[in-house]
């Protein structure tokens, strides 16, 4: 005696349904945004996710306009509200330093400078390496053109 037999059907998943279709918008918008370096500042990949989370609500749910719905709230407030919270967090501002003050500075040659060795220099009573592309000799006066880590490029000053 044999037992009741079990047919299991497995029914094809149809990747064209509207749902589907917010989730394809969503990646497609998440490869755009890495594609481009980052560029939109993270508006695609925020975007790209609201339209996967609302493409999956729609596939839970069984009904497209749900996850429509969802995609379009979601996105509408990280514009409303998000966007700006995350440029202020990812923003990178630039503050002149210290050392960027030195630049256009005349000094004077404590220790002369070669195109080949590097000299020093002093700048408000502290010494700095220097170098330059010619030949320098002690008690010049230099203008400070750049700074390289803790070197500073010098040249002749006009006088």
């Amino acid at each position: 005696m044999t037992g009741p037999e079990i047919r299991v059907r497995i029914h094809p998943v149809n990747t064209l349904t509207p749902e589907w279709l917010l989730i394809y918008m969503g990646l497609i918008a998440i490869v755009l945004e890495v594609a481009l370096g980052v560029t939109a500042g993270f508006d695609l990949v925020v975007v790209g996710l609201a339209l996967l989370v609302g493409g999956t609500v729609g596939l839970v749910f069984g009904n497209w306009q749900i996850g429509l719905i969802v995609s379009i709230v979601l996105a509408v407030f990280y514009v409303i509200l998000g966007r700006k919270m995350l440029r202020s967090s990812i923003a990178i501002s630039t503050q002149t330093t210290n050392v960027d003050r030195l630049i256009g500075k005349q000094v004077h040659v404590v220790k002369a400078i070669t195109s080949r060795k590097a000299g020093q220099v002093e700048v408000e009573g502290e010494l700095w390496r220097a170098q330059a592309d010619k030949k320098i000799p002690v008690g010049a006066e230099v203008t400070i053109s750049s700074v390289e880590g803790v070197t500073l490029k010098v040249v002749e000053s006009d006088n």
